[in-house]
């Protein structure tokens, strides 16, 4: 989803609490009151999250809220809960969109990294073996991708390189690596990536794999890792039927 979209739907929730709030009470002209104070706060929603600025997410949220809430505070003169909410409001909206990611260094990845996740990425070789121009085809049947169930965040996993991956198939052990190994870092792709094109909130990097493998028809796929301590992990067992093609998971 893009900060835009999240800007609009935090906006729309927050010009609903506001409405909430403002039910109860007194006004010389209720309905206007009203619609004031709800395009009033879906401003500051949208406004957050169109906002390009290089500063904390509560940052900017905090210094929105305060600006677009001053007016309507002169003219009615009810500056505390106006301001006040305004404040609370958009700093909140601000944490929720978060802030973007461009042209950062390897030792700043970490502060935008929500957490890690499992994904299985599957590529029909047939298809692309008749030509490499056909990657996104190949790559897009459905059921071709599937991500989670779970993300870890960073504080669940101290050391990241230490982190082992392992792809099963029919219950068996079919690869099995650990991050450290891997030949580009996580911290080192969100850099590289982030000089190439500017990366938001939700945007996902699918990093490799310890090792690719076919399967055909009814063959299961488990992929795990730790989430936290030695033993513990998030699994996921899938079973999908192929029409055609002979993909392979990588």
């Amino acid at each position: 989803m893009s900060r835009i979209n999240l800007g609009v739907i935090c906006g729309l929730v927050f010009g609903a609490i506001d409405i909430g709030i403002m039910l109860p009470m007194s006004f010389p002209d209720k309905r206007a009151a009203i619609t004031a104070a709800f395009v009033a706060r879906f401003g500051i929603g949208f406004v957050i999250g169109a906002a390009r600025l290089p500063w904390p997410g509560w940052a900017v949220g905090l210094f929105f809220g305060l600006l677009l809430s001053i007016p309507d505070a002169i003219i009615t003169k009810a500056y505390a809960p106006i301001i006040g909410m305004g404040a609370v409001g958009g700093t909140i909206i601000g944490v929720i969109i978060g802030r973007s990611c461009r042209a950062i260094s390897e030792h700043q990845a970490a502060d935008y990294i929500a957490g890690y996740c499992l994904i299985l990425d599957m590529t029909a070789e047939d298809i692309l073996q008749r030509n490499p121009r056909f990657l996104t085809r190949s790559k897009n049947f459905d059921t071709f991708f599937s991500f989670g169930p779970e993300l870890i965040t960073p504080d669940e996993v101290p050391d990241i390189l230490k982190v082992k991956v392992g792809t099963y198939k029919n219950g068996t052990l079919h690869r099995e690596n650990i991050v450290a190994n891997m030949a580009f870092p996580p911290h080192y792709l969100v850099a590289f990536h982030s000089h190439v094109a500017s990366m938001y909130p939700g945007d996902i990097i699918s990093t490799g794999t310890p090792g690719a493998g076919c399967r055909r028809c009814g063959t299961y796929v488990r992929w795990s890792l730790p989430a936290s301590g030695a033993s513990a992990s998030t699994s996921r067992t899938l079973k999908i039927p192929w029409p055609t093609a002979t993909p392979c998971f990588l």
